[in-house]
């Protein structure tokens, strides 16, 4: 009994501290986005593409860049320095991923359209030269990349992993989704979290996870401009080939991936569990009723609801 009071306390402790910086980066975003709202509300930096997503970007390098450095204190941040042979796979692994992903992200939005929850509209700002370009993809697609998976996967992945590597990966993959805001995607990013977090703790290294978030933001982003240029019976006609033919190659590439994915690695994942003295459950509540993990989970799920329902309000 000593002994599994003592694990608990431990663990409780590195709850805390995981809460707490969840936390910090919840005040920060709220804090600079209430800065950030002020500002274009009162000199209309929203007519100036250039300027607003320059604003965005350092803003979004504060709070994560901020965050990690305070995750990282109790535990250092060591990269790795050597390429897994899997990066080499990143491409035909990212199309599996993304051709069910985007099966989980229909039936979710159908789902969710049906119940009448349609999710957060952000302003994204149409760039009139090569410079605003650029920093519109550098926004959107490198630096989620490196920055959530440094966050989500290289610091907050592994400091968890003392309560075992299944509930790590869980609990990483709940936050990830959680900490976008945005209900109807949840399902998606939670899918893909746990499929990035399995792959880093595979291969000790986060840079298979950068290299297919990549890809996936790039690729969401070109369909997205596809989407504002091409006609509706243009978009119409290519849905339905896409379908069709993803009907077909969805079951293909998802073999493909779970052969990769599983390819006698799944044990030594998996094989590392949590305190001996408690099992996944037990380790998994003691994580969730810290008080600052309980706080991190009531304000982030007031925020959904907030960004879902506040501007119907303002639109009556």
């Amino acid at each position: 009994m000593p002994i599994r009071n003592k694990v608990k306390e431990s663990l409780t402790k590195d709850s805390s501290a995981v809460g707490l910086s969840l936390l910090s980066f919840i005040l920060l975003s709220l804090v600079f986005s209430f800065i950030f709202g002020s500002i274009s509300f009162l000199v209309s930096i929203k007519s100036c593409p250039l300027t607003f997503i320059a604003v965005d970007i350092i803003i979004y390098v504060i709070v994560f860049g901020t965050t990690i450095g305070i995750m990282t204190v109790a535990f250092p941040l060591s990269l790795s320095k050597t390429i897994p042979r899997f990066t080499l796979l990143a491409i035909p692994i990212f199309l599996a991923l993304f051709v069910i992903a985007n099966y989980i992200g229909y039936f979710s939005k159908v789902f969710f359209d049906f119940i009448g929850i349609y999710g957060r509209s952000l302003f994204r700002p149409k760039p009139t030269d090569w410079l605003g370009a650029t920093l519109l993809l550098v926004q959107y697609t490198v630096l989620p990349a490196i920055l959530e998976e440094l966050l989500f996967r290289k610091v907050l992945l592994f400091r968890l992993r003392r309560f075992g590597n299944t509930v790590s990966l869980f609990i990483s993959a709940f936050i990830f989704a959680i900490l976008h805001f945005d209900i109807p995607s949840f399902p998606v990013v939670f899918f893909i979290g746990l499929i990035l977090g399995y792959l880093t703790l595979k291969y000790m290294s986060i840079i298979p996870a950068v290299i297919i978030h990549f890809l996936y933001n790039l690729t969401v982003v070109i369909l997205s401009d596809l989407d504002h240029m091409l006609t509706e019976d243009f978009i119409n006609s290519l849905t339905r080939n896409i379908l069709s033919f993803g009907s077909i190659s969805f079951w293909l590439l998802a073999l493909f991936v779970t052969i990769i994915l599983l390819q006698g690695q799944f044990r030594r994942v998996f094989g590392i569990k949590g305190p001996k003295a408690l099992d996944p459950p037990e380790t998994l509540s003691s994580f969730i009723k810290t008080r600052s993990v309980m706080f991190f989970l009531a304000i982030s799920v007031t925020m959904m609801l907030i960004y879902e329902f506040l501007p119907r309000i303002f639109r009556r």
